[in-house]
């Protein structure tokens, strides 16, 4: 356990603590784009050509800012090569100073199930993922689950999305989704506040960072 998780399970706040995947949610590639080399090719071909999901930096931001940098968290599953190139990515795209998430708060795991227990040890109330297979491992874990951006033939394989998870394919919907149980949480007052404070950008047209 690490020492973020730790501080957590101690403190036993109640407000909202959000998790985040990383594939496909913030970096957007597929899994033949997360075997790019880092050297050895031109920039667009190598991993540090592979985009930013559209709206990802400027929503990941404002939820910072909203929720605190402390309630915020980066979890994703995959190998130690991997790990070790979305870390480059991050400090390339200066994912760090653009939305406020610390470097602490980002953790990596090598199966679905440990993605769920760190969810679970973390007490996060809302999870964004695009596989649904992992959504399913935190069903009893956390209390909103987003299925972002889902690929097909992951829909196919687990032969629909799991019960209970909210589906969307943009951040703007995404956005709105943490929402919708924050009277519960921190209060019908905050909850009119939420609601008045989606920003212009989710309305236009973004390009990627």
């Amino acid at each position: 356990m690490s020492r973020t998780q730790a501080r957590y399970r101690k403190s036993g706040r109640s407000r909202l603590r959000i998790g985040i995947d990383i594939g496909r949610v913030i970096i957007d590639g597929n899994r033949e784009d997360m075997l790019r080399p880092v050297t050895g090719v031109r920039r667009s071909e190598s991993f540090f050509g592979i985009p930013a999901v559209p709206g990802a930096f400027r929503t990941i931001e404002r939820l910072v800012k909203r929720f605190g940098t402390e309630n915020i968290h980066l979890v994703s599953t995959c190998s130690q090569t991997n790990e070790k190139k979305v870390r480059m990515w991050f400090i390339d795209r200066g994912f760090y100073k653009a939305t406020g998430v610390l470097q602490d708060h980002v953790i990596f795991c090598r199966t679905f199930e440990a993605k769920a227990k760190i969810a679970e040890s973390l007490r996060l109330t809302h999870f964004i993922d695009d596989r649904p297979d992992v959504l399913d491992w935190m069903k009893k874990v956390v209390r909103v689950r987003i299925l972002f951006r889902p690929e097909e033939k992951e829909i196919r394989r687990f032969e629909g999305a799991p019960e209970g998870v909210i589906e969307t394919s943009v951040w703007r919907a995404a956005f709105c989704a943490i929402f919708r149980v924050a009277r519960s949480i921190e209060g019908a007052a905050g909850l009119g506040a939420y609601l008045m404070w989606v920003p212009p950008f989710f309305y236009k047209k973004e390009n990627a960072r």
